[in-house]
């Protein structure tokens, strides 16, 4: 055999040396590269979980607080005048009673059935509050006089009603007896701390048949604070699932973006500590935040 030959055997088994030790050694190689490019990868995977959830609660406080705010804001304007709602139901009721004056003499056994009727269906639930069925739900006549009473404590009939109010009650009582087109309504505290609301009858020709007085206790403020937490409750669960929901898929978008840019630059000077400086960090200035 020839020296040319001999080169060319050995250079060929040198090759094919070579090559095993490629094939053997690759998979080491490679897995090795894996995990350590893992590991740099890690850190920027905790950050992106981290974002997310801070992004979730974030979403999730910040509903709840506007929530509060919201319902305990009406609810708190709201709170302020009881005395509204009992004016606002005893102005529906108040037509109801003219056709009961025939020719100005009332029907006192028709009055009677009517408060009753009236005081049966009076709703407990008014706006926000709850009140009790009225202690005396009554009707007068110009004079002052009860024509009819139902209640809890209802007033015997021809009994002066003005007797049981106080002074000032008792003069927006007689304003009430001139009260011709009926916008004089209005609701007081009693110095027994009952509410007394009342309101003229006024007739077709704009005549005053009678007044509608109301007399009830105050709705329970502790009842209302326990309907405002039970609403609170029960409006936050959907609350804290919308924005649970909301805040994890606006967090999670936010943070990939983030940290993809952080992870091809901390690539990028990996290579360029190594002395690769053919790679270029890719990070455009419309890309930024904030």
């Amino acid at each position: 055999m020839d020296r040319e030959s001999t080169d060319t055997f050995a250079i060929h088994h040198i090759y094919h040396a070579c090559a095993i030790l490629r094939a053997y050694f690759m998979p080491v190689h490679h897995g090795v590269s894996m995990m350590v490019q893992k590991k740099r990868l890690r850190p920027f995977r905790r950050l992106r979980e981290k974002m997310t959830v801070s992004y979730m609660l974030t979403a999730v406080i910040t509903f709840l607080l506007i929530e509060i705010l919201v319902v305990g804001g009406a609810l708190l304007i709201s709170s302020m005048d009881a005395s509204y709602f009992v004016l606002n139901m005893l102005k529906q009721e108040v037509p109801q009673a003219v056709p009961y004056f025939v020719h100005g003499s009332p029907d006192r056994q028709a009055l009677a059935v009517w408060l009753s009727i009236m005081n049966s269906d009076a709703p407990n639930k008014q706006g926000p509050f709850v009140f009790s069925h009225p202690l005396s739900l009554s009707v007068l006549d110009t004079q002052g006089y009860t024509l009819a009473s139902v209640g809890t404590h209802p007033v015997s009939p021809d009994t002066p009603f003005q007797n049981q109010l106080s002074p000032p009650n008792r003069s927006h009582l007689r304003a009430l007896f001139h009260d011709t087109k009926g916008t004089m309504s209005q609701v007081d505290a009693e110095t027994d701390g009952t509410l007394v609301a009342m309101a003229a009858i006024v007739g077709h020709k704009g005549k005053v048949e009678g007044v509608l007085v109301m007399r009830l206790m105050p709705p329970d403020r502790l009842q209302l604070l326990i309907e405002f937490l039970q609403l609170i409750v029960l409006s936050s669960a959907i609350i804290i699932v919308y924005a649970a929901v909301c805040g994890t898929i606006s967090g999670y978008l936010t943070a990939r973006g983030f940290t993809r840019r952080l992870k091809g630059l901390t690539m990028a000077a990996d290579r360029w500590s190594q002395g690769d400086f053919s790679v270029q960090a890719d990070d455009a200035p419309t890309q930024q935040h904030g």
